[in-house]
């Protein structure tokens, strides 16, 4: 990526351009109710945010736009820290994400995003194993007080 992005994005172009989106706006509006978009954001935490603005987020953007405009939710599934990412985010449609969020602090992404979203999350799978019952215990405590304001959000 670093030595010849250009290649990359040829890369990428040519497989977007074979995959499509296949309408993915349509598709949502058609399915109905509940239609959840399901992403993995592993890649993240190995891109800093001028590749990801460069070689993520505007593929993304193809599929995820059409899919929140047309009703329907987006489950982000973030794996390490993409707390940077969140300001990409940020002008999507009210509700039309749900964050499944690892090691980002909900405190924070909530101040980036505001409570137009649901965020599942707060305490990490090191924690839940190596934490003792107390730390558990004030961690939850602290989410919950803290996004308590922000009905829509939640804690895993």
């Amino acid at each position: 990526m670093r030595k010849r992005p250009e290649k990359v994005v040829e890369v990428l172009d040519f497989i977007f351009g074979r995959l499509g989106n296949h309408n993915a706006g349509a598709q949502v509006a058609a399915i109905g109710l509940f239609p959840v978009t399901s992403f993995a954001h592993h890649s993240v935490p190995f891109l800093d945010p001028a590749m990801y603005a460069k070689f993520f987020f505007p593929y993304f953007e193809k599929i995820a736009r059409p899919v929140a405009e047309a009703g329907g939710t987006l489950f982000l599934r973030s794996e390490g820290d993409s707390s940077y990412a969140f300001e990409f985010y940020k002008d999507y449609l009210k509700q039309s994400f749900l964050y499944l969020l690892e090691n980002e602090d909900p405190m924070q992404i909530h101040k980036v995003m505001g409570d137009d979203h649901t965020y599942m999350g707060g305490m990490t799978t090191e924690q839940l194993k190596y934490g003792t019952s107390q730390e558990c215990i004030d961690s939850a405590e602290r989410v919950l007080t803290s996004l308590a304001q922000a009905a829509d959000s939640c804690l895993q």
